[in-house]
């Protein structure tokens, strides 16, 4: 699982991303783990899973894991299947290759799987929250999805505290 010269997490990465998902995730329960997570049904090591409602990251992990997970709790939470191949169907509308992290192999959008491109797609948005993906790098459809889905979130907490304060 170790990805040769990537950087790792560090304290102030997760001491960022706790503070992220405290903005704008809160309900979506997350642990840094010391060691690499067993993924089920294999003999196969990983840095980050989100299973049983949970993300779980290994503190070891390449430095985006983190969001990667958040994100899969988001896709897995808060989106219906629809919007989800909504935003799959757009990934694989764009032009290009993109390399598959888990093969290293150079795939068109357009032969994407499902799988494949949801993948990329957890690994756009690490990017494009560490600040490696610029906004103009990412399609208008998934920019969109997003900046939704944090918007969404903000709105729910504010409204959930307003209630409460009423």
């Amino acid at each position: 699982v170790k990805e040769e010269g990537k950087e790792t997490i560090t304290e102030a990465d997760i001491a960022a991303f706790r503070k992220y998902v405290a903005e704008v995730a809160p309900g979506i329960p997350y642990e840094f783990v010391d060691n690499y997570i067993d993924v089920v049904g294999t003999d196969e090591k990983a840095y980050g899973v989100f299973a049983n409602g949970m993300a779980k990251i290994f503190k070891g992990a390449t430095r985006g894991s983190e969001y990667h997970e958040l994100m899969e709790g988001i896709w897995n939470g808060f989106l219906s299947p629809e919007q989800q191949q909504a935003i799959i169907d757009e990934f694989k509308s764009s032009k290009g290759k993109f390399t598959d992290r888990e093969t290293g192999k150079k795939i068109a959008y357009s032969d994407a799987t499902y799988t494949q491109a949801k993948e990329r797609i957890m690994d756009n948005f690490s990017d494009f929250r560490l600040g490696k993906l610029p906004a103009k790098n990412i399609s208008e459809k998934i920019l969109r999805f997003f900046k939704a889905i944090i918007n969404w979130i903000k709105n729910l907490l504010v409204n959930d505290k307003l209630q409460k304060a009423l």
